[in-house]
């Protein structure tokens, strides 16, 4: 198969070998995969470490290897870096790469989440607060993995209620008839819902304006979101442990 040309968005690097990387990266086209940037780790080489660093957004040519899970690329040119440098903002980059290095299938398209991405570069630098763009980013991108998040009336029965639970595993609010369709489930008040609704309902490019929510509000939103990706992966371990500087 001959090369695709295509844009990505660099997720993870790893050294691989004496001279090359890995590199996990994410395309609107092909996806998530991880490729192999050959002899780029030598003093002569022509290709400039900023094009495989994570957080850039590069084009480059992928040779893709129907009998393997690695593919050859090559030719990486950079388009964006996003010079995000304020150390909070930095780290919730970083964050966002993982979460979606670790929620997306592998080689599926991925064009809303590819975009989604470069309004998060583009955004980080330019709020005074990185917590909100980190669990707006979520809400955004649970919804496009379509694992929920119902937050206008009961998952399960459809009502509205006066009391709500929220359920990870439901992907949303249960209402006090309902709770039982979860054990798990955990009480919500009424303030985190509207703001996690106007948080799903604002555009995304639009989270510039806002002024300031509590950190403790985000703090706990995120934890829904969390527990709702949770449940849709495989590990008992609680995956979320390095967020929790993030609010303080």
């Amino acid at each position: 198969m001959g090369a695709i040309k295509t844009e990505a968005i660099i997720l993870k690097k790893m050294n691989f070998r004496e001279t090359s990387v890995l590199i996990d990266m994410l395309s609107p086209e092909l996806g998530k995969l991880r490729g192999v940037l050959k002899g780029v780790r030598v003093e002569r080489s022509k290709i400039s470490p900023l094009t495989f660093t994570p957080g850039v957004h590069i084009q480059v040519k992928v040779y893709p290897k129907v009998s393997s899970d690695i593919a050859l690329v090559s030719s990486p040119s950079l388009l964006n870096f996003f010079e995000i440098h304020k150390r909070p903002h930095n780290t919730v980059w970083y964050i966002i790469l993982n979460l979606v290095n670790k929620f997306i299938p592998e080689r599926e398209k991925a064009q809303e989440v590819f975009n989604l991405l470069l309004k998060t570069g583009r955004i980080l630098k330019m709020v005074d607060s990185p917590e909100v763009v980190l669990v707006g980013f979520k809400i955004k991108f649970v919804k496009i993995l379509g694992y929920g998040i119902e937050i206008g009336k009961c998952v399960s029965c459809g009502r509205d209620g006066k009391y709500y639970f929220f359920s990870g595993k439901l992907g949303g609010l249960l209402c006090e008839n309902c709770k039982g369709k979860d054990v798990n489930s955990v009480s919500i008040n009424q303030n985190i819902i509207s703001i996690m609704r106007f948080l799903d309902k604002i555009p995304f490019e639009k989270i510039t304006n806002i002024k300031k929510i509590p950190l403790k509000i985000l703090e706990k939103i995120n934890y829904f979101v969390n527990i709702t990706l949770h449940y849709h992966t495989h590990e008992r371990k609680i995956w979320w442990e390095n967020e929790k500087d993030i609010f303080g």
